[in-house]
């Protein structure tokens, strides 16, 4: 347990830190009962979001997280410098099942369309992270560090 919070700490630390396209993401899902979640998250604490997302066993040690969702920026932290900005984004992501029962890494892919006044991009977002699931709990919480290009 004392490595976990320790490479935890080391890795939010490195995303907070580093250079400009690196941003750290605390989400979390609500699971009932079956295999879809509702996922609501928080992007380098300027950018909010709600989305669906799917999760489909690929094998004993793989599972396959599959997102939708809409999400707003506060304009004095976008990249847009015109006001608030919208997005559209998709991402895919693949969690290892073997680690433990609460802490499970993943690693994916992602597509964020943005909308603003004056420009609209899209960004490719590479991802790392954490998923943790508390015991016996509807609810999983995950620290992502994202890059986009």
């Amino acid at each position: 347990m004392n490595r976990t919070v320790i490479a935890l700490l080391v890795f939010c630390s490195t995303s907070v830190l580093a250079d400009d396209g690196f941003y750290l993401n605390i989400n979390s899902a609500f699971q009932h009962q079956t295999a879809s979640e509702l996922t609501g998250s928080v992007d380098s604490f300027w950018q909010t979001g709600v989305g669906l997302g799917y999760k489909e066993a690929l094998s004993p040690a793989w599972n396959a997280l599959y997102e939708l969702g809409v999400a707003t920026a506060n304009p004095e932290y976008s990249d847009a410098n015109d006001g608030q900005t919208h997005s559209v984004y998709t991402r895919v992501l693949f969690e290892y099942n073997e680690l433990s029962e609460q802490v499970k890494p993943f690693a994916g892919v992602g597509l964020q369309k943005t909308y603003a006044t004056t420009d609209h991009y899209i960004d490719v977002k590479k991802s790392v992270g954490f998923n943790f699931y508390p015991e016996q709990k509807d609810y999983s919480i995950s620290l992502m560090v994202s890059h986009s290009d």
